[in-house]
């Protein structure tokens, strides 16, 4: 069965960040194709009670939405169809598509890491199942290419994180800080850092989610108001902050971050751990500044603050590097396309 328009996209998910499957589609809708989407959370249960057992993932909760994309798939049959994030489709529903529609691609992406921690690895088993029966596994970071080869996927890339083009730019601001950092909280020695950074008087702002029970431990860090930040306000932060830094999930064995585009994008000076893959992205200590430990970090702050034209052309030729080397939404959209027409014509 041929698909009925060679340039239509079929793009799954939850809609619920529009990081992800928003700026994708923005993306390919630039680059010619028609975007359908299939919104995941029209079709799961709702009410409190039943959110909280979507979170079991079972055939149950997971059925009527499994049906509806199937039926979407037979009337639409669409070129391609990308499931972003999506750990409630079940692996019986790609194999059946697979009969249905046998001529459209299919691709699926998650930018966590469902290959590590015994409940992440239960939440998100439908996801890894599923990677025996799409053409093309896109993955977050290197490590996860052999995880995801030996659930059986065929092909596998790394999809890089991206910044937002029309969001993630040098913006002014009210609030100004010498050190901020954006993020969540995670035990992973964190916060020894930033009491490192404090006892050696430098000042660092915190915005995210998570900070309670460091806050409880921490006198200095339990007087600041810390919150999540969206949209303009998280570029604005980032823009007017001399030093922005990164701290990479442990949890997740990250090697970058998306804020490690989205930094540079706003034109702050990029401060992250030092990884392989960071080097190869940014020319260290010109692009972007990196360290291995808390005194390594308090010593290169206390530089790039006493430094302001260092500070500036550092953060400027991370932001130029960026932009050259194409980090946005677009180019992202285009790479996906590109592993696709590759695929399919190597298979024809």
């Amino acid at each position: 069965m041929t698909i009925k328009n060679k340039n239509t996209l079929l793009l799954v998910g939850n809609w619920n960040w529009d990081i992800y499957e928003e700026a994708l589609a923005r993306g390919f809708s630039a680059a010619g194709w028609e975007v359908l989407p299939f919104r995941t959370n029209d079709f799961l249960p709702q009410g409190k009670t039943l959110t909280q057992l979507r979170r079991l993932r079972t055939k149950w909760t997971c059925k009527d939405l499994n049906l509806a994309l199937l039926k979407k798939v037979k009337d639409v049959r669409p070129a391609l169809i990308i499931f972003v994030r999506c750990d409630e489709v079940l692996p019986e529903t790609l194999k059946t598509m697979r009969i249905i529609s046998p001529a459209s691609f299919l691709i699926a992406y998650h930018n966590d890491n469902p290959f590590v921690g015994t409940i992440r690895r239960f939440a998100m088993r439908h996801y890894r199942a599923s990677l025996a029966f799409v053409n093309l596994a896109l993955v977050y970071r290197p490590s996860n290419v052999r995880c995801a080869l030996a659930e059986g996927a065929k092909h596998v890339e790394v999809l890089l994180p991206w910044f937002i083009r029309e969001r993630h730019k040098p913006v002014p601001g009210d609030e100004r800080n010498d050190v901020i950092y954006i993020g969540h909280f995670e035990n992973d020695g964190r916060e020894g850092i930033l009491q490192a950074l404090y006892n050696a008087g430098i000042q660092v702002r915190i915005y995210g989610t998570g900070w309670e029970k460091a806050q409880s431990r921490i006198p200095w860090l339990a007087k600041q108001k810390i919150c999540q930040v969206w949209g303009t306000e998280y570029s604005a932060l980032l823009s007017n902050a001399k030093i922005s830094l990164v701290f990479l999930s442990a949890k997740n064995r990250d090697v970058y971050t998306r804020r490690c585009f989205e930094i540079p994008a706003c034109g702050s000076l990029l401060m992250a751990p030092r990884t392989k893959e960071l080097q190869q992205l940014f020319r260290e200590g010109e692009e972007a500044v990196f360290w291995n430990s808390a005194e390594d970090l308090v010593s290169r702050v206390n530089h790039y603050l006493k430094n302001d034209k260092l500070r500036a052309t550092t953060a400027t030729a991370g932001r130029i590097r960026l932009l050259h080397d194409g980090h946005d939404e677009y180019a992202r959209a285009r790479q996906i396309i590109a592993w696709a027409d590759k695929l399919r014509e190597e298979n024809k």
